[in-house]
This record gives structure tokens, sequence and C-alpha cells, in this order.
């Protein structure tokens, strides 16, 4: 066993306050096994050494997004879009229904 001169442990509070979180945070840790924590005695509350706390936030790191894709560069010339005729003449500003689609079918 090793000395335990220097052992600190903290609260639940504690422990939350130096990871800038809820005290609710560091309980859930706890009980979903993320965070280890000691009882000393029945019904005691929860003490954490730094070591511990120290684990639990290396363990909860997470990998930063990739960057996004560059947004592609719209070009200065029009698209030419091919417009579908009519069989009486030119479609422009008319909607045009193949012949199962019109009811004339």
């Amino acid at each position: 066993m090793t000395d335990s001169g220097d052992l600190k442990l903290f609260t639940v509070d504690q422990a939350a306050t130096l990871c800038k979180v809820s005290a609710k945070t560091v309980y859930r840790a706890i009980w979903q096994g993320r965070l280890r924590a000691s009882r000393l005695g029945v019904g005691a509350a929860y003490r954490i050494t730094l070591e511990d706390i120290q684990d639990w936030i290396e363990g909860s790191t997470v990998q930063p997004a990739p960057p996004p894709k560059p947004a592609r560069r719209l070009t200065a010339e029009p698209v030419q879009r091919r417009s579908k005729q009519s069989p009486g003449g030119s479609a422009e500003g008319r909607l045009f229904l193949p012949g199962e689609m019109d009811g004339s079918a």
C-alpha cells in the first residue's frame, strides 16, 4: 500500500467544481461506471481521487469534427436547361402533363 499522507479525496461537489460541471453530472458518471469513486462506510458520501478525476476527463475526451468541405463555386456562365415542348408549340409558362396524367387518356 502506498503512503496516504498526500492522498487528497474530493467530494462530489468538489469534483464538480473542479471540472466545471454539475454535481448531477458527476453522480451520473459514477453510477454509469465512467468515474471511479469510493464510499467510506455504509451510506457514506462518495470520495474521488484526483487521479480518477483526471482519468475520467481523459476518457471523456472526444475528437474534433473534421472541417467542413469547401462550398462549390458557382460558375459565371448560365446553365442551359432543356425545356419540354408541348404537342401544340412552346411549353414556356405552361405545365406539360404526359397523356396518362392529364385525364384525357
